[in-house]
């Protein structure tokens, strides 16, 4: 990529309320807000970039007539897009969303997905500017034999793979190149639509982990992103922290509303 100008980048995220649930009593609809105001706060979005956000309709009328949602998004520097869906069903569903994103419809050199309890720390454009084209970047948290990430491989094809070998996180990822993009999400989708009736502890993750490993063609970089990640705080420099990943319980919205309002209390007083 030319290293003489910041890359532009879609960013990306996705919000739900499951069916029959209240949007006022989710925790995941406060740590929204938080997001979109730290975000807008730390200057993390520039005019060249997009924020496209996928979330059910539900959410959305209780957002535009209940919050200073409205208020926020005009804030920003650059326009956002909404993208609505009916209520998901599980948390599998709606967690699915994120691999729908049509790669046609942004101009941005960079793709990026980001779950809505990861805070971002510094201006993304500035980051993405060492990156290479034609890549998926991902993650690394622990063993791939680890169910976590590996548990939608059959017992066959887990022993086929060598024990150092590594799992990613699903929460965030990044792809150069609109190919890639293309490749690796519609094989996400198509191993997906075998399986929505299974039920793994972290969702769609194993499911992510297997499209990984099931392309190898894929420019995948496992070491780029390791740097500027701290996991709930660990690690964390004020220098060279990106994202702090305030991670836990898939689906315990209170759990990770309460770790992003910690992140935000100490991003105001300049700890962070």
């Amino acid at each position: 990529m030319d290293s003489s100008t910041n890359p532009s980048v879609c960013l990306y995220t996705v919000v739900f309320t499951l069916k029959d649930k209240k949007p006022s009593e989710n925790q995941y609809v406060q740590m929204l807000l938080l997001w979109l105001s730290h975000s807008i706060h730390a200057n993390i979005l520039s005019e060249q970039d997009s924020l496209k956000l996928f979330i059910d309709s539900v959410t959305y009328t209780y957002l535009t007539t209940n919050t200073h949602f409205s208020l926020l998004l005009s804030k920003l520097p650059c326009t956002p897009a909404m993208f609505l869906f009916e209520s998901p069903t599980t948390l599998l569903e709606g967690c699915s969303w994120k691999y729908l994103i049509d790669v046609d419809s942004y101009k941005q050199a960079i793709v990026m997905y980001c779950d809505i309890d990861i805070y971002l720390c510094k201006p993304l454009g500035l980051f993405c500017k060492s990156l290479e084209s034609n890549t998926l970047y991902v993650h690394p948290e622990g063993p791939i034999h680890d169910p976590n990430y590996g548990a939608h491989f059959s017992k066959e094809e887990l022993e086929k793979i060598p024990a150092n070998s590594v799992g990613f996180s699903a929460g965030k990822f990044i792809l150069t190149g609109k190919e890639v993009a293309k490749t690796f999400l519609h094989s996400v989708r198509w191993f997906l639509s075998k399986s929505l009736t299974t039920t793994y502890y972290c969702l769609e993750q194993p499911i992510f982990n297997y499209a990984i490993y099931r392309n190898p063609t894929i420019h995948v970089n496992i070491t780029t992103l390791t740097p500027v990640i701290s996991v709930n705080f660990k690690g964390y420099t004020k220098d060279s922290t990106v994202f702090l990943d305030c991670m836990g319980e898939p689906g315990n919205g209170s759990l990770h509303l309460e770790k992003f309002v910690q992140a935000m209390c100490l991003f105001h007083i300049g700890i962070l």
